[in-house]
């Protein structure tokens, strides 16, 4: 998520999306890439802007997640899929906002992931969301709508909870893009389901799964 909107913040989304793929072709580390990325944004953007993200690999054959989270809220969420557990916010402290400091400290986190395991990741745009009351959609209302719905496949979760925040907003206009992003882990010998969603204040939704 970047600061601010219009061409400015396109111009920095652009940065962060050339060093993704740089990060793809050259299998970097975790911290290297979100080094590389804050190298560049505080080369080559405005003293004030700022990018928040998570960063994160899958290990497909070890069932593992290796993350960084450099100040972006709402946190992950992990969905076990053994229902008798939580679903956990994966809070972790220490890395900072990218493009503000030359140099900044990473700190990357591992999870063990079981199949049918999930993991859900949103802007703060979805629980910023607001209605006529001025009320906001929250990260409370958030958690206990993953864990009711949890057992859904991630497609219908994702659109489940897009249309629970289109209610919960009403007739309020949009100020801030909403992207959801999901995936379900399907064992060694499976294909993982990912599912995308995005909407801004100024265009229609768009969404896509693999």
């Amino acid at each position: 998520d970047v600061s601010g909107h219009g061409m400015a913040a396109a111009l920095i989304t652009v940065i962060v999306k050339m060093a993704f793929r740089s990060w793809v072709e050259a299998e970097w580390s975790l911290s290297d890439f979100v080094r590389r990325v804050n190298r560049d944004l505080c080369q080559f953007t405005p003293d004030s802007s700022f990018v928040v993200l998570v960063a994160a690999i899958y290990d497909h054959a070890n069932e593992r997640l290796d993350f960084v989270n450099c100040g972006h809220a709402p946190e992950p969420f992990h969905l076990p899929s053994d229902l008798s557990q939580p679903v956990v916010g994966l809070t972790q402290t220490g890395s900072m906002l990218l493009g503000l400091e030359d140099y900044i400290e990473v700190h990357e986190t591992a999870l063990s992931l079981a199949p049918g395991d999930a993991i859900f990741l949103a802007t703060d745009g979805l629980t910023e969301a607001m209605n006529d009351q001025s009320e906001l959609y929250g990260d409370d209302r958030l958690v206990e709508f993953l864990t009711t719905h949890r057992s859904k496949p991630v497609a219908d979760l994702v659109t489940s909870l897009v249309e629970d925040v289109s209610r919960f907003v009403g007739s309020a206009a949009q100020s801030d893009d909403r992207t959801v992003l999901a995936f379900r882990v399907r064992g060694r010998h499976g294909q993982e389901d990912v599912t995308r969603h995005q909407t801004s204040p100024a265009s229609p939704a768009s969404g896509d799964s693999v």
